[in-house]
């Protein structure tokens, strides 16, 4: 269950509209612009060390970057930060994990499949 906030202390959502007179037509917060940033220019370094170097895979890459950033948005509050959940995106990545008792290998063969004929 979700509460509204009646302290107008929270209330108060910092958000960058755009200049005086050229407004954007979206609202974000500072920390949005920030978050998108930076995984702007890890998706540059990550398709420049790739070599998917053209326009389809920046486009889609923004578009991956506009989404990611939206769901991190949807996280943050001002209850839980930003540092506090880069902290736990981390924790999560490091944590241990139970050793697999077998490799994760899985063989395809083309046994199953039949070319079938239509008389």
């Amino acid at each position: 269950m979700r509460m509204d906030i009646d302290d107008e202390v929270y209330a108060v959502d910092s958000v960058f509209l755009g200049p005086p007179r050229l407004t954007f037509p979206w609202r974000a917060r500072y920390q949005a612009y920030a978050i998108g940033g930076v995984l702007t220019v890890l998706m540059l370094i990550a398709l420049s060390v790739t070599g998917l170097i053209g326009f389809w895979p920046i486009v889609y890459g923004l578009i991956t970057v506009i989404g990611l950033t939206r769901k991190a948005g949807e996280h943050i509050t001002h209850d839980f930060r930003l540092r506090a959940f880069g902290t736990t995106v981390i924790n999560e990545v490091r944590a241990p994990r139970p050793a697999r008792d077998e490799p994760l290998t899985h063989r395809v063969s083309l046994r199953g499949l039949r070319r079938r004929t239509y008389h």
